[in-house]
């Protein structure tokens, strides 16, 4: 294999490692965690906790390959990251109780942690300086993909968890063989000291504490993201999953980081991408507030022109106008049209018809929120009242006497 197609290869078997382990292994959790709750009986604490501990291990695999990588190797360490990713997928699938996938899904999240260094190595040792930020960023761009298979399979299997996993672990089979030919054998070696010396260069502990925060204030978006959406903004299930699918499509943008730190530098595209998250975290916070407040707005009329349920008002058929003259008009006062108000079983669908029907309930949709859904149905519609002439049902308005 020509030089050109070696490093190809590498970068292609990257992207796919990066996809198994962040994508699908670690963040596809998120996005299924309804199902999970339902099939069993997962609380959100328990919830949180599976969340927090898949975070725990990634912190585990990261310093599990730093320590391990002299040993095994940049191929043994991205081979052993396919592995763990492929056998946490797959006791997911068939979890039993809520210990086992907690377990499964620490498993998976283990192998996030062995992805990056190995591949960050390999990349180090076959390409050129200038390259290899390109090189890198390409790579990680692999969650993005990761992130948007799971929400493309959820429409159109929500609810086949459990097949979905088995899916995603067949997959892991075929990248983590593909791992082994694309990723070169042998070790970089270029750190001094071995791992300890490795760790111990200046400034590393502040650089370690910053990521870790970082991480650790994501694993919160992408444990109940989904369930924020549903529960605060009324999103439906098609809805959450193109959201998903929205997330992942703007993280292809990693793919562009080496330039941006071509041209910014490290400390300026870092701060700049911390900016972006924390733009992002506040938008989410304020959605259902932001939500609610264009609802209750007197203007929102003009942004949502149908009736939801906060702004629907019925009146009762006897406080308009034309209702009124349809009881004042002589035919109403008739014998007839007394008799039959006096006896209920009488002219049984006349009876119904003289009952102003009762407005339909605005549909879920038209409850959740503004523009979903609300069907032509759904409308408010005028009273029916009675013609007692003909005993018809009628639309309340301005009418003739027919009585002589």
């Amino acid at each position: 294999m020509r030089p050109a197609a070696r490093d190809g290869n590498l970068v292609a078997a990257g992207f796919a490692l990066t996809a198994l382990t962040y994508g699908l292994g670690r963040f596809a959790y998120g996005l299924l965690l309804p199902q999970l709750r339902e099939a069993l009986s997962l609380g959100t604490v328990a919830a949180g906790w599976i969340g927090g501990g898949a975070f725990a291990a990634y912190c585990a695999g990261v310093l599990l390959a730093a320590l391990g990588g002299d040993r095994l190797g940049e191929r043994g360490v991205a081979v052993l990251a396919g592995l763990t990713a492929t056998a946490g997928l797959g006791l997911v699938a068939l979890a039993p109780s809520v210990p086992v996938l907690g377990a499964a899904l620490a498993l998976a999240g283990l192998s996030t942690g062995l992805t990056s260094p190995p591949l960050a190595s390999a990349v180090a040792r076959r390409f050129a300086a200038p390259a290899r930020p390109s090189a890198n960023g390409t790579i990680n761009a692999g969650t993005a993909a990761g992130i948007m298979l799971p929400g493309a399979a959820a429409l159109a299997f929500a609810a086949a968890w459990r097949e979905l996993y088995a899916l995603f672990a067949l997959a892991g089979a075929g990248v983590t063989a593909w791992l082994w030919f694309a990723v070169p054998p042998g070790r970089d070696g270029s750190s001094a000291g071995g791992p300890a010396g490795g760790l111990a260069r200046p400034g590393l502990a502040p650089l370690c504490a910053a990521a870790f925060l970082m991480g650790a204030s994501s694993t919160v978006v992408w444990t109940f993201g989904a369930d924020m959406l549903r529960g605060e903004a009324g999103f439906a299930e098609a809805r959450i999953a193109a959201a998903w699918m929205v997330l992942g499509l703007g993280g292809l943008a990693g793919g562009l980081t080496g330039r941006l730190v071509g041209h910014l530098g490290t400390g300026r595209a870092h701060r700049l991408a911390l900016s972006g998250m924390v733009l992002g975290y506040a938008l989410l916070a304020m959605a259902p507030a932001l939500h609610r407040s264009i609802l209750s707005s007197p203007h929102s009329a003009s942004i949502c022109p149908w009736p939801t349920a906060a702004r629907k008002v019925t009146t009762p058929a006897t406080s308009t106008p034309s209702a009124r003259a349809v009881a004042s008009s002589p035919s109403a006062r008739s014998p007839a049209s007394q008799a039959m108000r006096r006896t209920p079983s009488s002219a049984a669908g006349a009876s119904s018809a003289a009952t102003p029907a009762a407005p339909r309930p605005a549909s879920r949709a038209a409850r959740g929120s503004c523009g979903r859904g609300v069907s032509r149905r759904s409308r408010w519609q005028p009273p029916l009242v009675a013609n007692s002439t003909a005993g018809r049902p009628m639309a309340a308005g301005p009418v003739a006497s027919t009585s002589a």
